[in-house]
């Protein structure tokens, strides 16, 4: 396998992509999931967090000293593009890295 090839780089990072996914795809509605899939899903927590600080208030159900936020459907499919968004990185990095080292390669032989 030679990286210098795009065929290359995409059979690694397709690979890479299919490690995720069954990595974390039977643990998205675990209440305290492993250790490594939260790390793995920490830019979508991120994300989430910025996006939640910007926007409007949530849907309190609660008392004023206990509040209780109401999830949406909007909120579960957001929470899902998300996931699939962090999911989608790894193997895009991948990708990256690979053609930046191939590149950095190249120009070390000449």
């Amino acid at each position: 396998m030679n990286i210098h090839q795009r065929s290359t780089r995409i059979v690694v990072s397709l690979v890479v992509f299919l490690i995720v996914l069954f990595l974390v795809l039977p643990h998205l509605m675990d209440v305290q999931p492993p250790v490594f899939v939260r790390v793995l899903l920490m830019p979508a927590e991120l994300a989430a967090r910025v996006i939640k600080a910007a926007g409007p208030p949530c849907n309190n159900i609660g008392t004023l000293e206990r509040p209780i936020c109401e999830g949406t459907p909007v909120d579960l499919l957001f929470g899902l593009v998300m996931v699939m968004l962090s999911i989608l990185l790894y193997p895009v990095v991948t990708y990256l890295g690979l053609s930046l080292a191939s590149k950095i390669i190249k120009r070390r032989e000449l």
